[in-house]
């Protein structure tokens, strides 16, 4: 491979990386990162009212969560895995003789590193701001194959939420493997290809 082919897997491989682990890890902030159900349809106030009551017979789910972190989070992925594909062809071992020159190992690391940092990017958010649930109090009967699921008992036809544990630890984490293992794969492949 020439100098353009190496440039292109090692700014290549972990922006892919990055861009997948950022979608990846949006759908894991939606789908497993502790959620806050908000009242979609509150009651009007009384001027000077902060609060009101309510009596509960069921929630249902009303909409939510947004979407937006999944799209953030693959172009913040994205500019993650082309920094680190970057950096790692600027500092790498063969960096001096052949500027810009990919090595294996450096293309991993980056890699590897894009998708640890993407992942504790998709850890802060799921902190800063939680997935939010809309729910409405519903009145009468409970409907046929009512769920208490979905992350909270009482909670009707809400997505899925799977409980994993800590987004801070497994966010990264999880990121980082992909990234290691995704990469090195492509290595081989590549690898494999030359000879």
């Amino acid at each position: 491979m020439g100098p353009r082919e190496d440039l292109k897997v090692g700014i290549g491989v972990p922006a892919s990386v990055g861009l997948g682990v950022g979608i990846l890890v949006g759908l894991g902030w939606r789908y497993t990162a502790p959620r806050l159900a908000v009242d979609a349809d509150p009651p009007p106030l009384p001027p000077g009212a902060t609060s009101y009551w309510i009596r509960l017979n069921f929630y249902e789910y009303a909409g939510g969560p947004s979407w937006w972190p999944t799209l953030l989070l693959a172009v913040i992925g994205l500019m993650l895995g082309v920094s680190a594909g970057m950096a790692g062809a600027a500092i790498g071992p063969g960096a001096k003789q052949a500027p810009l020159r990919s090595d294996g190992v450096v293309v991993v690391l980056a890699a590897g590193t894009a998708g640890f940092l993407t992942g504790l990017w998709g850890a802060a958010i799921a902190h800063w701001s939680p997935p939010l649930i809309g729910v409405i109090n519903a009145d009468g009967p409970r409907p046929d194959g009512y769920d208490e699921g979905a992350g909270y008992s009482g909670l009707s036809g809400a997505p899925p939420f799977w409980e994993i544990g800590p987004t801070w630890l497994w966010f990264p984490l999880i990121g980082a493997v992909i990234g290691l293992v995704a990469s090195a794969a492509v290595i081989v492949r590549c690898s494999a290809a030359r000879k």
